[in-house]
């Protein structure tokens, strides 16, 4: 399992476990569902990561987005820095995302999919106007 396809697709090693201490299980979740909900989705993201100029961490960047969407809305039980508890989500909100949650499961990884699609298309758009290729 310990190989360089790993780093492909968004890993920053070639063993991707050391990569999901943020995110857990549910990280995985949302990969999975992503993949297989959203193949198109997923198989642009990861062209884009092809073109080292437009390279970025994919699989990561949704581990970090699904352990920031735990601790907004409450679903992580971990210490967190200070500065993470500062943005979290308030009574409404919170009531909001319970009732979608209640309606279809799949809201949390409805929601982590378009924090994900919404980051990849500003990483374009830095790309795209900074006329620079990233390291």
């Amino acid at each position: 399992m310990v190989n360089d396809n790993w780093k492909r697709i968004g890993f920053q090693s070639k063993n991707p476990r050391t990569d999901f201490r943020g995110g857990g299980v549910l990280g995985l979740l949302n990969l999975v569902y992503l993949v297989e909900n959203y193949p198109e989705d997923w198989a642009a993201m990861v062209a884009t990561g092809e073109d080292d100029s437009k390279m970025w961490l994919l699989a990561v960047s949704s581990i970090n987005i699904t352990h920031h969407l735990m601790v907004f809305l409450h679903m992580h039980d971990h210490e967190v820095p200070e500065n993470y508890r500062k943005v979290v989500a308030g009574r409404n909100q919170f009531r909001v995302f319970c009732h979608l949650n209640y309606i279809s499961k799949r809201a949390f990884f409805e929601l982590h999919r378009y924090a994900l699609l919404n980051l990849h298309y500003t990483w374009l758009q830095q790309i795209k106007y900074s006329g620079k290729t990233i390291p």
